[in-house]
């Protein structure tokens, strides 16, 4: 997973934008709407950091525990106590398996969504001339 620009948006949760200036526009419609919209109102828009992510990024150590303990129960299940130390394995070779699913995930697996980190509120007074511009006076 890698920052790769900025996103923004007129609330926390809501339509993400890829320019600070849509996220303004949004704030002050959303302001609008309200009938709140009047020079020297505050208002306030988000940004946050857009996160690429690569397929490899979901397989974690807490997946590989999941796994080895599944694998570990299915064994139980058909051999009782017999088969109690069943999966157990080296750190060398967890670590070879991690790196397989990793290469797998990313050669079979597309993310075609990102992640939004680090969101902060940007708070700004909206002035007669934006609010001049902006109603198209």
């Amino acid at each position: 997973m890698k920052i790769t620009g900025h996103c923004f948006c007129e609330y926390e949760d809501g339509i993400y934008y890829e320019d600070e200036a849509s996220a303004i526009d949004a704030a002050l419609s959303l302001s609008l709407e309200a009938q709140e919209l009047v020079p020297g109102i505050k208002l306030s828009y988000f940004r946050g950091d857009v996160v690429d992510f690569e397929s490899a990024d979901f397989i974690t150590e807490h997946q590989l525990d999941n796994f080895f303990e599944e694998l570990n129960c299915a064994a139980c299940d058909e051999a009782g106590e017999a088969a109690e130390d069943f999966g157990y394995h080296s750190a060398e070779a967890r670590k070879e398996l991690q790196d397989f699913m990793k290469a797998w995930a990313n050669k079979h697996i597309t993310c075609a969504f990102y992640g939004v980190r680090n969101i902060v509120e940007i708070k700004f007074t909206v002035t007669e001339q934006m609010y001049k511009e902006f109603m198209g006076e």
